[in-house]
């Protein structure tokens, strides 16, 4: 899957719904069959030259707008965000750009996350280290 079938997929079904569109109607106005539009949202297939045009004429779509690098980025930052020891088990880079392509708003929600989680953790370790100078004796019975 290369990163910008990823992202034109996500475009497409956005526009859909943006315009509360039902796949038969959006279909009939890409002039695709319903099977193919159903196959292009959902990774299937990708989303060819042609449509990316109608896109643009029809709906408004902003060519500059799909970013290709954001999906390989989304998935770099999420194996970055998965080395972290909090994780256990190992995640494919396969699951991810799946994850990526499918629904990259839970993917930027989950390193959102991550990103306070990591931040929680270094306030902790401040708060929990001894202030600078200090003799630290322990107590030992």
């Amino acid at each position: 899957m290369t990163a910008s079938k990823l992202q034109a997929s996500v475009t497409l079904r956005e526009l859909r719904l943006r315009d509360g569109l039902t796949q038969k109607d959006y279909a009939a106005r890409l002039g695709v069959l319903l099977s193919y539009l159903s196959q292009m949202e959902n990774n299937h297939r990708p989303v060819a030259a042609g449509i990316l045009l109608v896109l643009s004429r029809e709906f408004g779509l902003d060519l500059s707008t799909l970013d290709v690098a954001e999906a390989g980025l989304l998935v770099s930052d999420m194996l970055e965000a998965l080395a972290d020891p909090a994780f256990d088990g190992e995640v494919h880079q396969a699951d991810l750009s799946l994850m990526v392509s499918n629904a990259p708003a839970m993917a930027r929600a989950f390193l959102t996350l991550h990103g306070q989680h990591r931040e929680s953790q270094d306030r902790m370790m401040v708060w929990m280290a001894p202030p600078m100078g200090s003799r630290c004796s322990m107590l030992v019975l």
